[in-house]
């Protein structure tokens, strides 16, 4: 196996390049300012090689270039995905802990049949209905009912 390209591996600024009579985080800010105007030459060196077109002697310039935390690996892709059981989107942010009774009230009447049979259902059934229907039974006004209705039972006794 070949393990040179781990030679120019540097694993830490504070890396036994202390001096006794140094403040340790001033030695850790020269350590870096030095590996900066370092790679600053290495990147000037080889913008000169590459506008000569040498571009074989700017490979092998960069190839001298020392690994560090900052420069041994980059970031390709950047992306947030965000999945959405039915494909809707108009309930993506909420404001707060707002409850809208106007909001919870329109949904209790158009969904009071699935509600109330959801909440009499056994195992089986309730896994079968958050199958077919888990964009409306996974809902906050959903879940504001479930709890309402928790709520009301326990009360009752």
């Amino acid at each position: 196996f070949d393990y040179s390209k781990w030679d120019r591996l540097e694993l830490s600024d504070d890396e036994g390049t202390f001096h006794p009579n140094l403040d340790n985080n001033l030695n850790i800010r020269v350590n870096r300012i030095t590996r900066d105007r370092k790679e600053e030459e290495i990147d000037n060196e080889v913008k000169q090689l590459e506008a000569k077109g040498e571009i074989e002697k700017a490979a092998r310039v960069e190839q001298r270039r020392p690994l560090h935390v900052n420069n041994i690996c980059r970031v390709a892709e950047e992306r947030t995905i965000v999945n959405f059981s039915s494909g809707r989107k108009d309930k993506t942010s909420k404001d707060g802990e707002a409850f809208s009774v106007d909001t919870y009230m329109d949904f209790k009447t158009e969904h009071a049949g699935l509600l109330e049979e959801f909440t009499n259902a056994d195992w089986e059934k309730s896994h079968q209905m958050l199958a077919a229907r888990g964009d409306i039974l996974l809902d906050d006004c959903a879940n504001n009912y479930f709890m309402l209705t928790a709520l009301e039972e326990q009360m009752k006794g």
